[in-house]
């Protein structure tokens, strides 16, 4: 429901575009406020309109007065913590979880807690603080068994990932960097097929696993693919072990015939294999080294 139309079922006049923005919007907050000590009965949640117009004084205000509005949710099953958290609004998500303990794990009608909603649009103010106010939110999962960090991946969400990596370290959850979804994919396995090269290299360097047991996370995860680029990972991987020439000539197609974008995300996972498979400072395949350090040849 659009705040125009809020405005409208509240009884109150709409704010108009006038030279004096602050005041107008002071006087209507204030009108707001009194309108809820009048009215016993509301058609629409007074506290969700304070929460969608960023209103921290007039929330606490009614939050005073009637608690029980931060339990309330409206017809797509938002509490105003759900608002909150797709607003990005920090102070007001600390204020409700204090005024409703346990806010924080309220799921909506699609199955989403607050954070999972703010992970969606990005706003790692927000999610650094819902960790804050309620950790154990970090290991929930959504209907479609993601974790907040596939939510992140999935969404583009590339910053809220970073943060949630450092927040899961400080909580000793990096498991949570190795659960799969409901359709088998890592955080890894998507970091790879979006192309997300820093993503794919932080992801390296922040798990619990050696070299070797994440390169065949990679490759178990990538060899029946449809994606073609999954699929190239997984050849070249296939042809390396046991004979380095048959990895060099595989390497040198495939890096040849990839845009640039799979290129430096190949290359990313195949430093990560040589690594594991080659004694790096002899050893590196001349196409690798080529691609790495262009001026050299």
């Amino acid at each position: 429901m659009t705040s125009i139309a809020l405005t409208r079922r509240m009884g109150l006049g709409e704010e108009r575009n006038t030279g004096d923005t602050m005041s107008c919007k002071n006087e209507f907050h204030e009108a707001l406020l009194s309108k809820f000590l009048e009215t016993e009965k509301w058609t629409v949640n007074p506290l969700h309109y304070a929460c969608e117009h960023e209103s921290l004084h007039i929330a606490m205000e009614m939050g005073k007065r009637n608690p029980q509005l931060a339990t309330i949710a409206n017809e797509d099953g938002n509490i105003a913590m759900h608002l909150v958290s797709a607003n990005g609004d920090v102070k007001m998500v600390e204020f409700l979880e204090d005024l409703h303990p346990g806010s924080c794990l309220v799921e909506k009608k699609s199955s989403m807690i607050p954070l999972q909603i703010a992970v969606v649009k990005g706003h790692s103010d927000v999610i650094q603080k819902l960790i804050f106010l309620c950790p154990e939110s970090l290991e929930k999962l959504t209907s479609k068994q993601e974790t907040v960090l596939h939510l992140a991946l999935k969404n583009s969400q590339s910053d809220a990932f970073q943060v949630l990596v450092e927040e899961a370290k400080k909580l000793n959850q990096g498991h949570l960097l190795e659960k799969k979804d409901d359709v088998g994919n890592t955080v890894l396995q998507i970091a790879t097929i979006k192309r997300l090269t820093l993503i794919v290299e932080l992801l390296t360097i922040e798990s619990s696993s050696s070299s070797s047991q994440i390169e065949m996370q990679v490759i178990s995860e990538q060899a029946n693919s449809p994606d073609t680029d999954s699929q190239e990972i997984s050849l070249i991987h296939q042809n390396s072990p046991d004979n380095p020439t048959q990895y060099t000539r595989v390497l040198n197609r495939d890096l040849n015939q990839q845009p640039v974008e799979t290129k430096h995300v190949l290359l990313v996972v195949l430093v990560m294999i040589a690594a594991a498979t080659f004694t790096v400072t002899c050893n590196l395949p001349d196409a690798l080294v080529k691609e790495i350090y262009p001026s050299v040849h």
